[in-house]
């Protein structure tokens, strides 16, 4: 028993190979779009997450770069290690701590130093101040009028 309802002629006198190409034709156009769409969401989320991050980083790095050297034939010599200013000298991709910041040298003989010591600024200003401690790389926020009494430190930056 067949039923003929008109308005299924059109897909009847369609060859079927035809039909399902277009829909598939559709359907993977509306799948790229939902998926550009959804790729595009998570770059921006990304890219907020990140901007958040740098902000609420607070390091202060300074980057010493390779001095040019030149051979007697007046070619450029190429760097085998990091030169610091006190002219001490690192191999390629070492790791040390240098007056309380963090060095390290990479392969093309650049130096970065980054000063990442948590820094206190959620405290009372008014009654108590930062000490930074050179031996231990560290601050104490203690109180004015008594530096042996401690202040409590709700948040630090770096």
């Amino acid at each position: 028993m067949c039923l003929h309802k008109p308005y299924l002629t059109q897909y009847i006198n369609q060859p079927a190979q035809r039909y399902s190409v277009s829909i598939l034709q559709k359907l993977s156009v509306s799948i790229f779009q939902k998926l550009r769409r959804f790729t595009m969401k998570c770059v921006w989320i990304f890219t907020l997450a990140f901007g958040i991050c740098i902000s609420l980083c607070d390091a202060q790095c300074y980057q010493i770069q390779p001095q040019l050297e030149i051979d007697s034939n007046g070619k450029p010599i190429v760097p085998t290690e990091c030169v610091e200013t006190d002219r001490t000298r690192r191999d390629f991709d070492t790791k040390w701590k240098k007056d309380c910041m963090d060095c390290s040298c990479s392969k093309d003989a650049y130096i970065t130093c980054c000063f990442n010591i948590p820094n206190p600024v959620g405290y009372d200003k008014e009654n108590c101040e930062s000490i930074f401690n050179k031996d231990s790389c560290s601050f104490t926020v203690v109180k004015k009028d008594n530096p042996k009494e401690h202040c409590k430190v709700t948040s630090y930056i770096g």
